[in-house]
């Protein structure tokens, strides 16, 4: 079983705003470990620097993730592996696929909605500059303090996300990867 979910903090809702477009961090972990996944992201700000000059800029408002409220406008399809919940989505595995396979595939196909890869199309650079937000900023880092030297990784799981849309589309991505896994699509 794996878990999927969509989260939120002040430092996301705020380069929202900048960018003027919807920003979630989209990602899956273990059933039972939503709550701890959470408080994980949290500790280690998720998504708080950014590169200038090359030097990694903290931002507040990075260190109190929360899952926001699923909104599916349709159910999953009948039979379905998927169900959702108020602020998670849980998926069901085959017997033939790893929860890494999952993770593999899951995270290939909300990468498209990635803002760090936005940022890069003709759409996103025009976007950034109507409202004179710095590209920089988009391409989000996560300093993670594990040894005395911290790793700087960069954010890959920060994507474009609508409340009221974008729900379905993750039901039914998650959908999709299990049939092909399958063999039935």
């Amino acid at each position: 079983m794996r878990v999927a979910y969509v989260a939120t903090c002040a430092g996301a809702r705020r380069l929202a705003g900048q960018i003027q477009m919807p920003v979630a961090k989209i990602s899956t972990c273990r059933a039972g470990r939503l709550t701890r996944r959470l408080h994980e992201q949290s500790d280690d700000a998720y998504g708080a620097g950014y590169m200038c000059h090359g030097e990694v800029v903290i931002e507040p408002g990075w260190d109190s993730w929360d899952a926001v409220l699923l909104r599916p406008v349709v159910s999953p399809s009948p039979g379905s592996p998927v169900t959702v919940g108020p602020r998670s989505i849980q998926i069901a595995l085959p017997n033939v696929m790893s929860e890494a396979q999952f993770d593999e595939l899951w995270d290939a196909e909300t990468r498209l909605a990635a803002i760090d890869v936005w940022a890069k199309t003709e759409g996103g650079r025009s976007q950034l500059k109507k409202v004179g937000a710095d590209p920089a900023r988009v391409r989000r880092r996560t300093v993670y303090q594990i040894d005395a030297e911290p790793r700087i990784s960069a954010t890959r799981e920060l994507c474009v996300y609508r409340l009221t849309q974008d729900t379905d589309r993750l039901v039914q991505i998650a959908e999709r990867i299990i049939l092909r896994v399958l063999a039935l699509i």
